[in-house]
């Protein structure tokens, strides 16, 4: 009953129904039966998309007198979460993540790394990087491959920007070369004829 409650709290939050924070975050902190239930609230949360749940998520990946199998399906849920979520806070969920990459225990590193890697933001590889030197040999290469997926830092994405300033400072440009005719027009039909 325990593993089918969980996945019923799995699918409630995939609902994506605000009614069901309540229920999902009561159930996200109860202890007992082996963290199933437990795990699959969190994991709801997620699931859930709210921003609200960023909070309880964060504190029980963070929490140190959390079980390890507790936390590790809180960073996993952090994962789930930080995908949905708009720039400004998928960025403070990956700091909380990158915090999680020098934690003491090794699959709360492990699930903090993967999750990043979910992320898809290339500005933590260096983070990536430094947690691949803390890691058992058969958990690198699934680290390397990602990294690797996340590309070079690419040179396209800089010139890309780089277009775009330069054509918004060329409109600009042509704007005020604009005006200024306009001006040198206006003063021109102003000033009296010298005839």
């Amino acid at each position: 009953p325990y593993r089918a409650s969980a996945e019923a709290l799995i699918s409630l939050g995939k609902q994506r129904n605000p009614g069901h924070l309540d229920t999902l975050l009561r159930f996200s902190k109860q202890t007992g039966w082996w963290g199933w239930t437990r795990r699959g609230a969190l994991l709801g949360l997620g699931q859930s998309r709210l921003p609200e749940a960023t909070v309880q998520l964060c504190d029980v990946a963070q929490s140190p007198r959390e079980p390890e199998h507790i936390r590790t399906a809180g960073v996993q849920a952090l994962a789930i979460h930080a995908t949905w979520q708009d720039r400004g806070l998928k960025e403070k969920i990956c700091e909380v993540l990158c915090g999680l990459c020098r934690d003491p225990i090794y699959n709360v590193r492990l699930a903090a790394g993967r999750a990043l890697l979910s992320a898809g933001d290339r500005r933590h590889v260096h983070v990536l990087e430094a947690l691949c030197t803390q890691l058992a040999v058969q958990d690198i290469p699934s680290i390397s491959r990602g990294i690797a997926r996340l590309g070079p830092e690419s040179d396209i994405s800089r010139s890309r920007a780089l277009e775009d300033t330069v054509s918004r400072l060329s409109e600009r440009l042509k704007k005020l070369e604009n005006r200024i005719e306009d001006l040198q027009s206006e003063k021109l039909d102003l000033s009296p004829d010298d005839s």
